[in-house]
């Protein structure tokens, strides 16, 4: 059995794309700011339906109430550091590990030219 259907949620594979974390922090900012408009998790997942899910039925069962409770429940900081660990992009991370891998050869190599003319003094 490949997929496991009972999970806990925070357990899941599936995480929330960007694309609606900004959304939803879109919607928890503007009840933050008015109590009267403030946007429960059930009308949250409906305005995101509605809205960017439209056409994305795989996306739909991804993003579930349970999900958008535990993100709106989060302080505004933790928000804001969930988006940005996701802005990352992979390739960009990809590259920047490819960089400090070949950075880190070339100083080793040097190391070991500068311990060889040390040696033939």
């Amino acid at each position: 059995m490949t997929y496991r259907w009972a999970e806990y949620p925070g357990n899941s594979q599936n995480k929330l794309s960007i694309e609606y974390l900004v959304k939803l922090k879109e919607l928890y900012d503007i009840g933050k700011k008015n109590k009267k408009q403030k946007v429960s998790a059930e009308r949250a997942h409906q305005i995101l339906i509605d809205t960017i899910l439209v056409d994305k039925w795989a996306d739909q069962l991804d993003v579930t109430v349970p999900k958008i409770k535990a993100f709106f429940s989060m302080n505004p900081a933790k928000q804001k550091g969930t988006i940005e660990q996701l802005s990352i992009e992979p390739e960009a991370l990809t590259e920047a590990v490819r960089e400090l891998v070949e950075d880190e050869r070339n100083a080793e190599a040097l190391s070991l030219v500068d311990l060889e003319m040390e040696l033939h003094k």
